[in-house]
């Protein structure tokens, strides 16, 4: 099944579920903001414990989204209940990608001061080093998926290896269905942004000394269109990469684990 089909299989299957998820996607940012305004009073500490809850919280949002497009019912604000059950493996996840990522990142830190040898030198492992860190943290872009669907007994390490095994041959498909997402919130916004500036452009001439409030008017105007598609086009993108996860990988498995079993019972 192509990217476009299943794109357009995670739209049905999110009829009548938009309201609930722009709901849930409103309480997640205020409570993260609200969250992260309170801790930040406290110096230090305060800003280091609002990101260290911030990430699980995002995977228990994106697991909240998965849950609503497969037809579970789910509560506003059960993102919290996902994030906390998950705090310690979501963490040692990250933290193993981390580890694997380590080298490359070492290794664009210190290239510049090859340049002191020679500059080509300095530039050319820097961006060696780049490719590295992107091929290396290519494999793991799926661990949320594979963190979302029943591996309550798996550790944390063995998640991630998992999601690199599960991702041969279908990241790059995964990849390209936010890349599709993103590239239409960066084309809505900039025809917004375009056909606002016309018209206030067109007003100002016409009224004169109200320019700097008609173009206030349109660039707030502007952000909350905006806001809203981003909004909207970032529920679709988690549907839709939920389709993709659950086709190319739970179904592919699903498929070789009965043919591994048919073959064996023929044998």
């Amino acid at each position: 099944m192509k990217n476009k089909e299943i794109r357009s299989l995670a739209k049905q299957k999110m009829q009548g579920k938009m309201g609930k998820a722009i709901g849930i996607s409103i309480v997640y940012f205020l409570i993260t903001f609200l969250m992260t305004l309170v801790l930040s009073f406290i110096p230090f500490i305060g800003p280091l414990a609002a990101s260290i809850i911030s990430v699980p919280i995002a995977f228990g949002y994106t697991k909240h989204i998965i849950l609503l497009a497969n037809g579970e019912d789910v509560g506003v604000a059960d993102f919290l209940k996902h994030g906390f059950n998950n705090f310690g493996k979501v963490w040692c996840s990250n933290l193993w990608i981390t580890l694997k990522c380590l080298l490359p990142v070492i290794l664009i830190i210190l290239a510049p001061a090859s340049g002191a040898i020679h500059e080509i030198l300095g530039f050319v492992l820097t961006i060696a080093a780049f490719i590295w860190l992107l091929i290396v943290a290519w494999k793991y872009v799926m661990v949320n998926y594979t963190l979302a669907y029943d591996n309550q007994d798996l550790r944390a390490r063995d998640i991630v290896e998992k999601t690199a095994q599960e991702g041969k041959g279908k990241v790059n498909g995964f990849v390209c269905m936010t890349i599709y997402y993103g590239l239409l919130v960066f084309c809505f916004a900039f025809i917004i942004s375009f056909v606002l500036g016309l018209v206030s452009g067109f007003l100002g001439m016409s009224l004169g000394s109200s320019v700097e409030a008609i173009n206030l008017i349109a660039s707030v105007i502007s952000y909350i269109v905006v806001a809203i598609i981003s909004l909207v086009f970032s529920i679709r993108n988690i549907a839709a990469c939920n389709e993709y996860y659950k086709i190319k990988v739970l179904d592919a498995q699903e498929t070789n684990n009965t043919n591994y079993e048919q073959n064996n019972i023929n044998y």
